[in-house]
């Protein structure tokens, strides 16, 4: 019902739909972006395919005596950073020196020695990109406790969100960084 509403509105909006691009039918597993979306085994997962790529690039750095390219670096960090929906936050922290690397080279196209903190980072991506591979939605408990609170005046606001196993807290405002805090 809804997927023949939608057609019609792209129609009489103009637009053509991409037939083979197209999922008209509900599914319970996607692939999109060199990541499967699995809503049966509420998970998320990198392909096979782009874990591959990601460990091809590790073998290249890794035989090159860790000598690289600025852009075969980026190459390698935004593989890396695209992960982000399954690995979370590790992705950006764990390779903040090569992107500092990046930023830092002389020149583009010429090849430069990683240092220490650099093949620090990709030897850490070789020994755990596998082990990262899933992430688990929905798993969580719910939360027994939940605490909001909003200081419109002062231009802060908090919640608290408790449970068997987490603690959780975040503060935001114009004097207080964006964070989010959890403890086991």
């Amino acid at each position: 019902m809804a997927a023949s509403k939608v057609r019609k509105d792209l129609k009489l909006a103009g637009f053509v739909a991409n037939e083979e691009k197209s999922k008209w039918e509900p599914e319970q597993t996607i692939t999109w972006l060199g990541l499967c979306w699995n809503s049966a085994e509420r998970d998320t997962s990198i392909t096979g395919n782009r874990l591959d790529k990601i460990y091809e690039e590790i073998e290249i750095i890794r035989k090159s005596n860790y000598t690289v390219s600025a852009p075969q670096l980026a190459s390698f960090t935004g593989k890396i950073i695209s992960t982000g929906a399954v690995v979370g936050n590790i992705s950006r922290i764990m390779t903040r020196h090569c992107c500092m690397s990046i930023a830092a080279a002389e020149c583009w196209d010429r090849p430069f020695k990683l240092d220490s903190y650099s093949i620090n980072e990709i030897r850490f991506w070789d020994e755990n990109m596998r082990k990262a591979n899933v992430k688990y939605c929905f798993t969580g408990s719910t939360p027994k406790c939940f605490a909001y609170s909003d200081a419109s005046s002062t231009g802060c606001g908090a919640y608290t969100i408790m449970n068997q196993e987490f603690l959780c807290h975040n503060m935001c405002g114009a004097k207080v960084q964006h964070g989010v805090n959890c403890l086991r």
